[in-house]
């Protein structure tokens, strides 16, 4: 039994790249709570639940090669590897994110995209169930609609796999260790 089992984190940890490169696509960038003192950025990503602590080399490593606007990182791809490292003067183990090629996009196009998104969240029209009785198979409702950010997520999800499959990349999320 290990002690990681018992007590999960919800972030990535060197440990859980087991010395292997991974690329990951940025889904967003968030200031969470860390301790019950501290507050940092952390790099949410696509398909993964654990999300990566930015330490300022790394956040300063991203913007110069994604620009120092967060927002313009969603999309682009880094591979997180663990290398040996100092903190506090002491040899650790820690990740290095690196960038990936950054394709060509359009800030304001991006700005309206999350705009949009952000809107729609709120316009959840909630649960609707089936009807029964005298309708129908066409005039029946969905047990649930989905918001269209949820949509959009899982359009995004099928477009990157279609992408991984044209290239020849085979890629099985549950492969991952995180």
């Amino acid at each position: 039994m290990k002690i990681s089992d018992l007590y999960p984190s919800k972030f990535i940890k060197s440990d859980d790249l087991q010395g292997r490169s991974h690329r990951l696509t940025i889904m967003s960038v968030t200031v969470e709570e860390i301790s019950d003192t501290e507050r940092k950025p952390v790099l949410r990503f696509m398909r993964h639940e654990k999300g990566l602590v930015l330490n300022k080399t790394n956040a300063t490593h991203l913007a110069q090669a994604f620009g120092d606007d967060t927002i313009m990182w969603q999309g682009l791809e880094v591979d997180l590897v663990a290398m040996p490292t100092t903190f506090n003067g002491k040899p650790v183990q820690g990740i290095v994110v690196m960038p990936v090629s950054q394709p060509a996009r359009d800030p304001s196009r991006v700005y309206q995209e999350q705009d949009a998104q952000q809107r729609d969240q709120f316009r959840d029209p909630g649960p609707y169930t089936a009807h029964q009785g005298s309708l129908d198979e066409s005039e029946k409702r969905p047990a649930l609609i989905k918001g269209k950010v949820q949509q959009d997520m899982e359009d995004l999800s099928k477009t990157i796999d279609q992408a991984e499959k044209a290239a020849g990349i085979n890629v099985d999320i549950d492969e991952l260790p995180f």
